[in-house]
């Protein structure tokens, strides 16, 4: 267990100290618990998790920010890098201010909860301190993630991004993208969720999407089919509310079978 520490920082968690490494780097250690940490200012990711490192748990840390988490301390790469892990836990930290992602869920690193996070934005939710690209980025394989009830805004580039083959089965539920859970906007660059390179059979229910630069919901690619997108509350987005194929509302073959708009049989 590691708690209370500053590590790239100085001591009151303020200035910019960082190791020329990842801050913390856990490689086949299973049942870590990073806890009430400042993990900022490192030239490589803040926390980098590989290998047999199962069930990490990731709790209530300021990671890319000050120890108060108002401002920018960059880790040059991800906050958070999960490359291989199973049933790792992100929960109650602030996940801002990075030179790329915020997390990244990597090949392997399935089972992963992501839960209560402020990514891309200030302690409070309720202004931006960016990561320089996506909120959260899964590829090339995790499934069944569990990524719910954060506030992911004021990114660089989409909220949550998801690629890959075999990157299926993740479920994106309850989440503030693009907005805190006032209302307040923290638009993200891109969309709020972009779904591409083949992702398939995940799911994005019950979200606010909302204030984005591009749609809210991108599925590009035709591999990407079997993803489910309901009951979600998606406005003031700068594109579409879903976008297949990222061209506009079209009627071409594409992801998703092409269900842009539904067809109406019958009425009454």
């Amino acid at each position: 267990m590691k708690v209370g520490n500053r590590i790239g920082t100085g001591s009151g968690g303020n200035t910019d100290e960082g190791n020329g490494a990842a801050g913390v780097y856990i490689d086949d250690a299973p049942d870590v618990v990073l806890q009430e940490n400042v993990m900022s200012g490192n030239d490589s990711y803040g926390v980098h998790i590989s290998g047999g490192a199962q069930r990490a748990i990731i709790f209530g840390n300021k990671i890319s920010t000050n120890a108060a988490g108002t401002g920018d301390l960059g880790n040059t790469m991800a906050g958070v890098h999960l490359n291989g892990p199973r049933a790792a836990v992100l929960r109650d930290n602030v996940i801002s201010g990075n030179d790329t992602h915020g997390v990244v869920i990597y090949s392997g690193a399935d089972f992963t909860k992501v839960e209560n996070n402020r990514i891309g934005t200030n302690d409070a939710g309720n202004a931006a301190v960016a990561n320089t690209g996506s909120g959260i980025h899964i590829y090339n394989g995790p499934t069944d993630s569990y990524v719910a009830v954060n506030i992911i805004g004021g990114n660089g580039s989409h909220g949550i991004s998801l690629s890959g083959s075999t990157t299926r089965d993740n479920l994106i539920i309850e989440n503030c993208i693009g907005t805190n859970a006032s209302g307040t906007a923290l638009s993200n660059g891109g969309s709020g969720v972009h779904i591409g390179g083949s992702a398939r059979d995940n799911t994005v229910e019950d979200n606010t999407i909302a204030n984005n630069g591009g749609d809210a919901v991108t599925i590009i690619s035709n591999g990407s089919i079997g993803n489910i997108v309901w009951e979600n509350s998606t406005h003031t987005n700068r594109g579409l509310g879903i976008d297949l194929a990222n061209d506009g509302v079209t009627a071409d073959s594409g992801p998703n079978f092409l269900q842009n708009f539904p067809t109406v049989l019958t009425f009454a």
